[in-house]
């Protein structure tokens, strides 16, 4: 049995209005919107339309009248080696002294694409966020970039990840990537956590070493 298409459409209220400005069950609650009694309308639709292939829409509507966000995902997946994943988002800042063209709405891009060879044992996978326009930049910019691969055996299992994310100007310094290797081991019997250094979720393990660059 599939699940078909599911629509849902939530609203919160709080008790103290400036619990609005940090709830995370919204896309708009980190956007220097003024605190509100009530949160934006949500609306969520997803399909699946094949066991291999699912979308999903969200849309967020502020009482105060205006679309605070919109998301679209899709994805798709080719036997078990393949999957490929990607996402359009627009989100309205609310304006303020020191960005005072924040009103505008802020689009963003990810992909991501993932390959596993056999079972499972080997695989890869990339990522990349882009910022097509926000209110410091008319062109795309790139936000983030990953490149994972792993490798697992039956007693262990080794991974890498690599990371760089272009961390925003700050007064009079500029905008920089600060990029980020991670090596991580996985023991058989031992069990695994996440690596709080950042590693790119798969081929995590008991031990890791991180090395900026």
């Amino acid at each position: 049995m599939r699940e078909l298409l599911t629509v849902a459409i939530q609203q919160s209220w709080y008790s103290n209005p400036d619990a609005s400005t940090i709830d995370g069950s919204y896309s708009g609650g980190f956007t220097n919107q003024p605190a509100s009694a009530f949160s934006a309308i949500a609306l969520t639709a997803r399909v699946n339309p094949t066991d291999t292939t699912s979308g999903s829409v969200r849309l967020e509507y502020r009482p105060e009248g205006e679309w605070s966000a919109v998301q679209m995902n899709g994805s798709v997946r080719a036997g078990a080696w393949l999957q490929q994943t990607a996402g359009w988002s627009r989100r309205r800042y609310a304006q303020n002294l020191l960005e005072p063209l924040a009103k505008q709405p802020q689009h963003s891009f990810t992909a991501r694409t993932a390959v596993t060879f056999g079972r499972s044992q080997v695989g890869t996978a990339y990522q990349f966020d882009l910022s097509l326009f926000d209110a410091s930049a008319t062109q795309p910019r790139q936000l983030q970039q990953r490149l994972g691969l792993f490798y697992n055996a039956q007693c262990c299992g080794v991974g890498f990840d690599w990371q760089s994310v272009m961390v925003p100007a700050i007064g009079s310094v500029p905008a920089h990537p600060d990029r980020r290797f991670t090596l991580s081991f996985t023991l058989a019997g031992v069990g695994s956590f996440s690596n709080v250094l950042g590693a790119f979720g798969i081929g995590q393990g008991e031990g890791s070493g991180t090395r900026r660059f």
